[in-house]
């Protein structure tokens, strides 16, 4: 059953890869690259994700359910020693950017619950499902990472005393 999933899962990632023509309802058949979105996606960004995604996979169906639950566990250790960081700089910052920064860690700390309520779900599973489990989580941990990192990226260029303001157009 492993060697089924792992191989689906890479067959599935491949030919996602692979499709690189464009269908007739997509943007971009004839149409100047001008029309297309700011955050237009590329056929080079799909089989990155891809890419990374099959690497998962594979990583991930070699590893034990015993295994993955301790990377997990781990990896919701340090999510939460990241938000008491991050909840120590926002007593040192002023009201504003305090609130702001509280509001962002309490939506991180849900996160980081519901990642330890699937983690258990993890766990409890038994057989191969475990693995469907875990790769469902797989958005989840990436989502979690990428928001938290956002929020020590957007809090690290503060001042301790003082909250992040806006130019009034004076400069000095």
């Amino acid at each position: 059953m492993r060697i089924i999933t792992t191989s689906t899962g890479v067959a599935l990632a491949l030919a996602v890869a692979g499709c690189g023509g464009k269908g007739p309802n997509q943007e971009g058949s004839g149409q100047s690259a001008t029309n297309a979105p700011a955050e237009a996606v590329t056929l080079e960004d799909v089989r990155e994700e891809t890419a990374e995604a099959v690497g998962a996979a594979v990583a991930m169906a070699d590893q034990t359910q015993d295994e993955y639950v301790d990377q997990v566990k781990s990896e919701i250790t340090e999510v939460g020693q990241r938000l008491d960081a991050l909840r120590a700089k926002a007593k040192a910052l002023g009201e504003e950017a305090r609130a702001t920064l509280n509001d962002r860690v309490a939506e991180l700390a849900k996160k980081q619950q519901a990642l330890q309520d699937s983690l258990t779900d993890v766990a409890d599973s038994t057989g191969d499902a475990w693995q469907e489990l875990a790769q469902g989580m797989t958005q989840a941990r990436k989502d979690m990472a990428d928001a938290l990192q956002k929020a020590e990226a957007e809090f690290k260029e503060q001042p301790a005393d003082e909250p992040k303001e806006t130019s009034s157009g004076e400069e000095g």
